[in-house]
């Protein structure tokens, strides 16, 4: 999703002052866990992630949800993430680029409606 650098810094401001923000995933980056059109909930990151928590982070002024995977052994200060469904680890990020981390995920329509196929055929 392409968000400005003031759009940024208004949602870590609404982060901050009501603690939780809603957002609904457009890719399926992070799929089969988290596929787009699925709500995610995400929430302030007081400390440093843990690694495989999913946070949300600005790159290149688009937001992504990643799998975070650790600090980065080439980068100074950096962060490594990837997303599920893709081939190789993102591009180096800093703290400040992360805007929080996702606490939890609802399936969208169509997550729902295949998981009803599924099961209705089993």
């Amino acid at each position: 999703m392409k968000v400005s650098e003031e759009k940024f810094l208004y949602l870590q401001k609404e982060l901050l002052t009501k603690g939780e923000l809603e957002a609904r995933i457009v890719s399926d980056s992070m799929s089969p866990l988290i596929r787009s059109g699925d709500n995610i909930v995400i929430e302030r990151l007081d400390s440093e992630p843990n690694p495989n928590d999913i946070i949300v982070f600005m790159y290149h002024q688009n937001l992504y949800c990643h799998i975070f995977l650790g600090v980065s052994q080439i980068e100074k200060n950096c962060y490594k993430t990837m997303g599920l469904n893709n081939d190789g680890i993102d591009m180096p990020i800093k703290r400040e680029d992360i805007l929080g981390i996702v606490t939890n995920y609802k399936l969208g329509f169509m997550s729902k409606l295949k998981l009803f196929l599924k099961l209705w055929r089993n």
